[in-house]
This record gives structure tokens, sequence and C-alpha cells, in this order.
């Protein structure tokens, strides 16, 4: 595995441009990196860093799970130029957490943080809300209770279904039932008075940051910067020249990708040109879920056209007039009520 990341990263940015462009963030993530051997996440930083130069402050997160053998290995990654460590708690009660199959407790998981903010000089948690009996009280006071344990950025989801999951079925069997609508309301407005009131920021609809804090990585994301995608089912938008911009995808299956890195040197099983109109409507699916919204210059520039051609002008007037969105000579953006209801928002003006 460490021998096909080192290859296939190798080939993805030597083929990405500009080719002088420094790299600015690494992010190890999806599945469980932390239970890969420290040495597989220096090769492949040590790899990156054959074909591009690292800016003087990037960031490199490790996605790591409050488990005793991945809490042991932090101090190794550290090691290995790692910097950012995102912690996957998702609750902080010992029922949700067997409920959701996680192998940590939450004594476990306020044990991990304690551990990252010794070592790391930025850590990040995940939480989920929205879970089956959950009410707004006890979900205020699961959150206060995450912000003390000191770290400097905290990402909030709502609980989503997807379908054909166990946990789908399970549901559709009246096995659960989930929080209704007005409760889950509450929990997100929950969510943002009780953040800013504790002094982070919310930059985006599921994501508070301190100040200095906010992840620099998924930030390239919504504002439709470049990122290379490396590894089992990693996606990837990259350009290849000044006017080409691909999207990519990795093979999903391990087996089937270190194959294909061997065999063949290519790792992707997807990698088409994106036309200025799925360029648009990437742009403001992602930028318009950032408290910052969308630059409309950038935007132009990206996709080719002014946003009014490229978007329902009579429903985004609408959105405004109801003080959902905002609109100047420079930018669109969700208000603090339309970032609470942003997918229905982009329904109303998407073409």
């Amino acid at each position: 595995m460490s021998a096909c990341l080192v290859s296939e990263l190798q080939r993805q940015l030597a083929r990405s441009w500009p080719r002088d462009l420094s790299v600015g963030s690494i992010y190890f993530g999806g599945g469980t990196p932390s239970l890969a051997e420290p040495s597989t996440i220096e090769s492949a930083i040590s790899a990156i860093r054959t074909q591009r130069s690292l800016s003087s402050d990037v960031e490199i997160t490790l996605e790591t799970n409050p488990t005793h053998i991945e809490t042991t290995k932090l101090q190794q990654f550290s090691n290995a130029l790692v910097n950012r460590c995102s912690i996957g708690i998702q609750a902080l009660n010992d029922r949700d957490l067997a409920f959701f199959g996680r192998e940590h407790s939450a004594a476990q998981a306020m044990r991990t943080v304690e551990v990252a903010n010794k070592i790391f000089s930025r850590t990040s948690l995940d939480l989920m809300w929205g879970r089956p009996g959950q009410t707004v009280e006890a979900w205020a006071t699961e959150l206060k209770m995450a912000i003390t344990l000191g770290a400097g950025h905290i990402s909030l989801y709502q609980l989503t279904l997807e379908s054909g999951t166990p946990l789908e079925r399970d549901y559709r069997a009246g096995k659960f039932s989930l929080p209704n609508d007005d409760a889950m309301a509450d929990m997100y407005e929950a969510c943002s008075e009780i953040m800013e009131a504790s002094g982070f920021v919310q930059y985006e609809v599921s994501n508070f940051a301190r100040p200095g804090h906010a992840s620099r990585h998924n930030q390239h994301y919504w504002l439709g910067q470049d990122y290379v995608g490396v590894g089992p089912g990693a996606h990837g938008r990259m350009s290849l020249s000044d006017s080409v911009r691909v999207a990519t995808v990795q093979h999903l299956s391990p087996e089937t990708w270190m194959n294909a890195v061997e065999q063949e040197s290519n790792g992707d099983v997807v990698c088409e040109t994106l036309l200025p109109s799925q360029r648009s409507e990437e742009l403001l699916f992602l930028g318009l879920r950032t408290a910052r919204g969308i630059d409309l210059g950038l935007f132009e520039k990206c996709a080719g056209v002014p946003l009014q051609k490229a978007v329902n002008m009579e429903g985004l007037s609408m959105m405004v007039a109801e003080g959902l969105m905002a609109l100047d000579d420079s930018t669109l953006r969700c208000t603090k009520r339309g970032l609470a209801v942003v997918d229905s928002v982009l329904r109303k003006i998407m073409l």
C-alpha cells in the first residue's frame, strides 16, 4: 500500500497545474488512516515534497478514532510532520456510541482529545446531532461538554440516513425514531448559539472554529480550489492547464486500486474534464454553504459566465427578499437564517 501511495501521489502531482504551485494542506482521511504505520504517512509526505514545495505554514491533518491503539500512535504521527488531528468522537455518551457500533467509550474519547491537545497545535472534533431519542436539552449539555475539551475546531453534523444502509433499514422497520423537525431545528439553533457564545465562529454550515483554527483543507473544497485525491475511493479536482480542469475518482476497492497502480500506473477509475456548467454548479453548491459565500469575480472566471446566467434570478430575488440570501456587487452569500436551510435555498436558485 505504501509504495502504491507514493507512486500515485507522484503521478498525480506531476500532471497538476501550475507546476510551481506550493502545497498548503495535506489531509489523511477516509476510513481509518491512523491505523496505518506512521512510516507510511511519512513516506507520503516525502513523496509530495519531491514534486512540490510545502508552504511554510502547511496544514497536515490526520483523521483518527479515539481508540486506545490509535491514541498511542499520535506522537509518532506528529514526528512524521502531522500537525493537526481530527478526532471522530461522534457522541459523548456510551449509549449512542454503542448504537452506532463505535469501538470507543465517551471516557476514551475525552482521553484521546486530552492527549492530542498536548501533542498537536491544532485539534478538531466531530460530533453528530439529531440522534435517536436525543432531546434539545441533552444535546446542549453534550455540546457544552465537548467545548470544555479544548479543541479549536468542532464539526457538528446532523445525522443522515443513507439509503440502503442497515441504519436506514432499521429506521424504516420502526426499530428507532428520530427527533421531529421542530426539535431538529432547535438543535441546529443550539449549535450556533452555544458555539458562538463560547468564542467559535461558524464559517460553514456544520463547521465552527476559534480564530486561526478553521480547516484550510476544507476551504479548498468549498472555494473551488484544486485538490489531488489519492487512495481507494478518493475524489480530486485538478487543473491540467489554464483552461482544463478535471474531476478524478480513484478505484474504491483497496485491492483493485493497488492492482491498477501496480499494473497500469494509474489509480483513477474516472477522469473527466469539467464543463463550465459543472464548475458553476459545484461553486454554488459548496460556496453557499460557507459564511463568506461566493466571490462573484472568481465565479465568473471559473464558470465562464456571470452569476446572472448561472442561477434562477427570480428564485434568487425571492431568497434575498425573504432575508435568506444577501447579494452585493462582489459577493453572494446565505444569511445566518439562510445557512440553516441552505439545501432549500439552493433548490430555489439552481437552474
